[in-house]
């Protein structure tokens, strides 16, 4: 399995902070670096200040180290029904600033064949107007 590292753009957005553990890490590498626990397994780790320009709402939330690797091995995020309509309606947003045409029945088949996400939903998350016919 390969995972690819690379350091966050400012236009990245999702992902967790990563929080390093402090049984590998046992003291902190400066007087920002805060004890704080994990909150998907409580394990100890520090927290840390975020680098200059990010805030922390472009990210999905903090974890440890451990937990985020896991994650990124299990090849899926834990994603809350509000997370995927965000993530919808995001690219939604990008597809009509490309296309203008964003209501249009070919995309919203393509998405309920390929996600299983319905007319309803599509139309909840901005994609689709009240034209979508959910028919086959």
């Amino acid at each position: 399995m390969n995972i690819k590292i690379e350091p966050r753009k400012m236009t990245d957005r999702g992902g967790y902070l990563m929080l390093p553990l402090v049984k590998n890490i046992p003291y902190p590498a400066n007087d920002t670096w805060k004890k704080s626990t994990c909150p998907k397994c409580g394990a100890e780790c520090w927290d840390r200040q975020l680098p200059p320009g990010f805030t922390e709402d472009m990210f999905s939330g903090k974890m440890c180290t451990e937990c985020a690797l896991r994650m990124t091995v299990q090849g899926k995020a834990e994603m809350t029904t509000a997370r995927a309509k965000t993530l919808i309606a995001n690219m939604a947003e990008v597809i009509r600033e490309a296309r203008q045409d964003i209501y249009n029945q070919e995309f919203a088949e393509f998405l309920m064949k390929e996600t299983g996400i319905t007319a309803e939903e599509l139309a909840e998350c901005g994609i689709m107007g009240e034209e979508v016919n959910s028919d086959d």
